[in-house]
């Protein structure tokens, strides 16, 4: 079972994350069981992946040295075999966007690609239909010409073709969450190489916690530590039972 290797294991996950959402991913991925490090500058990123299991890297807030960053540790991962999975943000808001995801998926190989419809969308055919973001439900998209799994996050997830669906409303009155999902791809990428199991079994936690929290919280401002909690409490056997049917 995936979740109780985490359990036993701890992984360290690498993150060159944006800065709204990082101590709220840092604690996703404890309340899961891993180990969270942030460490985000160029001196150090390469040393600091090579004691990781896997590197997250999410260009919500954008910056020069956050590419260099992302590159030299992406690079370095790869060259260690440690897992990579990409959040591109906004990836087609701006010019800026697009040229460091364009960089960073000719310079690193991904494992996942994580984003929202319009993101991913954007990366498989270039038109851009985001509001801020966030983006509608339609559809995944059905031509996805990287190797790389696609991990799409909107109120059905999907994982390639496979639906992941449940959740609750709250997941998307929150900022982060789409974040957090990234992060547990990451998580369970620490422990295992198939990718598009480890994407599947990170989103139905998600799914399944953002269900639990629901059914609690009032709110989003008491969705978020009801979420944590949800997280801390699921069980292997819980996880496994969600996910039988998706693999």
């Amino acid at each position: 079972m995936l979740l109780r290797k985490i359990k036993e294991q701890a992984p360290l996950i690498h993150h060159i994350t944006n800065q709204v959402v990082i101590n709220f991913v840092a604690n996703g991925t404890l309340a899961v069981g891993g180990s969270p490090v942030m460490s985000h500058h160029a001196e150090e990123v390469e040393e600091m992946v090579s004691h990781a299991q896997a590197l997250v890297i999410n260009i919500g807030t954008l910056d020069p040295d956050l590419v260099e960053a992302a590159a030299l540790a992406g690079k370095k991962a790869n060259q260690l075999n440690i897992p990579v999975v990409l959040d591109p943000v906004g990836v087609g808001a701006t010019a800026f966007r697009r040229r460091a995801v364009t960089r960073l998926m000719d310079e690193v190989s991904f494992a996942v690609i994580c984003g929202n419809r319009a993101e991913l969308s954007f990366l498989a055919k270039g038109n851009w239909e985001g509001k801020g973001v966030d983006a509608g439900s339609s559809p995944a998209p059905v031509d996805w010409p990287f190797e790389a799994v696609m991990a799409l996050t909107g109120e059905t997830d999907y994982v390639n073709h496979v639906a992941i669906t449940g959740g609750h409303p709250l997941l998307a009155r929150v900022t982060g969450t789409g974040c957090l999902a990234t992060s547990l791809i990451g998580l369970f990428l620490a422990v295992e190489q198939d990718a598009q199991k480890a994407a599947v079994h990170a989103l139905s936690m998600l799914k399944l916690a953002g269900e639990m929290a629901g059914a609690k919280a009032s709110g989003p401002g008491s969705f978020v530590p009801a979420l944590l909690d949800a997280l801390y409490h699921i069980t292997p056997e819980q996880l496994e039972k969600r996910v039988a049917s998706l693999l």
